[in-house]
Formats: C-alpha cells, structure tokens, sequence
C-alpha cells in the first residue's frame, strides 16, 4: 500500500451542509441534486440518525433534479418537501410558505424575506434561454453594501466553496453572519486548512451578470476604480461554467461606478461587483 496523499487544498470537497448539519449547526438542509446522486446522499444522512423525503425528478433551473430533504424527523423532512411542493406549484400563499420553509432551514428571519420580496418582483428579464429564471444577480444587487463580508459570500455555491446556503438580505446582514460563523467553526473541526483556503477564496472581489455569471477581478484603484484583470471560478476538478469563461473575457478594462455597477457592457447585461476583500 502506497503512502496516502493529501490532495491540495483547492482540490478537496468538504461537505459543509452535511458536517453542519451533523453537528448540529443546522436544524435541516434541502438540495438539489442529479436524480442518479438521490440514494447515496439520502443514505449519508440516514447514517446520522435524519429522516429524509423527497420529491420526484422534477426540472429545477432548467435541468433534471430531485430535491432532498434532511431534518431531525421524519415529519420535518415531509414537511419541507410538502412546503415545497406548494411553492412549486403556485399556491396562493407561497410567499408565506417560502417563509415557512426559511425558517425551518434555519435561514434568518430577514434574509427569507427578501427572498420573498425579490420572488415578488416581474423577473421576465432576468429569464435565460430555455426558461431558466436566474435570482444570483438581483439577490447580490439588493444585498451590496460597501464592505461586505466574506463570510457571508454565497456566491460560490455552485463550487461547493461557501459557509451559508442561503441568501443574505445584506452582505454584512449580523443575523447571517451569526450562522455563518456557527458554521465557519464546524468546518474548522473538520478541515482547518481547507477552511483557511476558503475563506481567501470567499474574500476576493467577484462580479456577478444578469445571467448569474460570476467572475473574480483584480482591480487598479488610481485614477479611477477599473477592472485590470479577470478570472472564472473553477470547481475542485479544475472547471469553469462557459458564461463565467465568457463573463471574465469581458471584463478586462471596464471601470467601476456608485454601488459596484461595471460600466461598459450595455444597459441590458448589467454586472455588479462585490469587493470582500477584508
């Protein structure tokens, strides 16, 4: 048998739902994933003493998904997926229940709400192709403040490299940081180095698009607030999504205004940066 290695940092994947939610740091998590990935993540939970539910393949964001639920027992878990279910469906009182469903995620009571209100608003035109409906860009919109902070960047989700699995209402939002904190100490115990990366990674300037492309930047400050460079995401395999290449391409030498807008692209591909550097 061969020595073990230990992979780089930046290629490790560390289950943040699954440790906080064994610790205790979360009262329930829900996830999207690819039909075929259901049982073996259900069973992980079920390891734990969770109760589990789920719905059947549905299109969730334009692609195949069952959403699984996690919780305490089992009439939490159905509950979720019933709350759920309702929202998908339309029902008259979704926004109370999207509510609902905050809560018993353990999402702070603000940041549900303005998930609502965002679900609220005519969002014809952030619709992509194929009828996808993208919230990354107005959520991180709505939540820009000037000093965000880095544990509070969700926006690295699809990469499996962020603390809280929701959106803040604000990126300094303290009821968010208090859960993100919670949870950056659960990590801690599992990963301390893999933590230490992440956290580099979640406090960088990022620029998110209308379609939900995202891309770090590096800026020059003098004379003016510019762009000199950008770069995709790449996930622990060493991938980038086409419109975060595409996104970063185009970013190169656009200068930055009043409340992150990115100047230079068009009136109808708007890009906001969030600067979490600390």
């Amino acid at each position: 048998m061969g020595a073990h290695v230990e992979l780089p940092v930046e290629r490790r994947r560390v289950d943040v739902e699954w440790h906080a939610f064994a610790a205790g740091a979360k009262p329930a998590v829900r996830l999207a994933l690819a039909p075929g990935d259901a049982d073996e993540v259900a069973s992980r939970y079920a390891e734990l003493g969770a109760s589990t539910a789920r719905t059947a393949t549905i299109t969730f964001q334009g692609a195949p998904a069952v959403l699984v639920y996690a919780a305490r027992t089992a009439d939490d878990a159905e509950a979720l997926r019933d709350l759920e279910a309702r929202i998908l469906a339309r029902a008259p009182d979704r926004h109370a229940l999207m509510r609902e469903l905050g809560r018993r995620l353990g999402y702070p009571p603000c940041c549900a709400a303005a998930f609502v209100a965002r679900s609220r608003r005519d969002t014809s035109w952030r619709r992509l192709l194929f009828g996808r409906t993208v919230d990354t860009f107005q959520a991180a919109r709505d939540g820009w403040v000037a000093k965000p902070r880095p544990r509070l960047d969700d926006l690295l989700r699809r990469e499996g490299r962020a603390l809280v699995s929701f959106q803040p209402c604000r990126y300094d939002c303290e009821h968010a940081l208090e859960v993100a904190d919670r949870i950056a100490e659960v990590v801690r115990g599992v990963d301390a180095g893999w933590l230490a990366w992440v956290e580099g990674e979640l406090a960088r300037p990022i620029a998110v698009a209308a379609n939900g492309a995202r891309a770090f930047v590096d800026l020059d400050e003098e004379p003016v607030r510019r762009i000199v460079r950008a770069t995709a995401p790449v996930d622990p395999g060493g991938r980038s999504l086409a419109p975060d290449v595409d996104l970063a391409r185009r970013l190169a030498g656009r200068s930055v205004g009043e409340r992150g807008r990115i100047g230079g692209l068009g009136a109808r591909a708007p890009v906001v940066l969030l600067d979490f550097r600390r």
